[in-house]
């Protein structure tokens, strides 16, 4: 997630096709995210908070960015938070 991140951030720049990024990967988040909480569920519960905290932290960060609209990120955090 954290590289997914930083390709996200860098896909802001003004060259051509670095939008084509974030398209990309908004099609393959949710399955991403979904796979995270499957993970979360094999951890301990303290290793599981940390990874949610992680990658909602990601989220929030992606939501200042302005890289998805308010609907997609909120899709995403309530995907970490339904268990």
């Amino acid at each position: 997630l954290s590289l997914l991140s930083d390709v996200l951030f860098n896909s802001h720049c003004t060259k051509p096709g670095a939008s084509m990024y974030r398209r990309q990967f908004q099609e393959s988040l949710p399955e991403v995210f979904e796979r995270v909480v499957e993970v979360c569920d094999g951890l301990s519960p303290l290793e599981a908070s940390a990874l949610r905290d992680r990658s909602l932290g990601m989220v929030r960060a992606w939501s200042e960015w302005s890289t998805f609209s308010p609907q997609f990120t909120r899709g995403l955090e309530a995907t970490l938070c339904c268990r």
